[in-house]
Parts: C-alpha cells; structure tokens; sequence
C-alpha cells in the first residue's frame, strides 16, 4: 500500500467576544501554502482595515511540522 501524506491548517483565533477553531486539510503541500498564505493576507487586511491603529507588518506563525 502507498504511503500517502496529509497537510493540516489549524487557525486558532480569538477575541474579546468570540474564538473559534477552522481546520483545514489538503492532499498537496502547494495546497496547503496557498490556503496558509491566504489566511495570512486575509488577517493582515482585516487588522489594516479594521485595527489601522493596531496594525503591525509582522505576523507570527507558529508551525508543528
């Protein structure tokens, strides 16, 4: 049987008033950096849209490979 390997996003969020857990699971590491990077982006615009006074450039990522 052939080996296969499986990709795992888990964003953990949370705030004054809610927090949650999106998983998110994909067959192709490509797979995975797109959806990573787009939670990275989506994140950023919101803070620089929502929080333009909080706004960092700098995000941290914290991986478990």
């Amino acid at each position: 049987m052939e080996k296969k390997t499986a990709y795992l996003i888990l964003f953990v969020y949370s705030s004054d008033d809610y927090n949650g857990i999106d998983t998110y699971l994909f067959d192709t590491k490509e797979k995975a950096i797109r959806k990573l990077q787009e939670l990275i982006n989506n994140e950023k615009d919101f803070y620089k849209n929502e929080y333009s006074h909080l706004y960092d450039k700098s995000f941290e990522i914290d991986t478990n490979v």
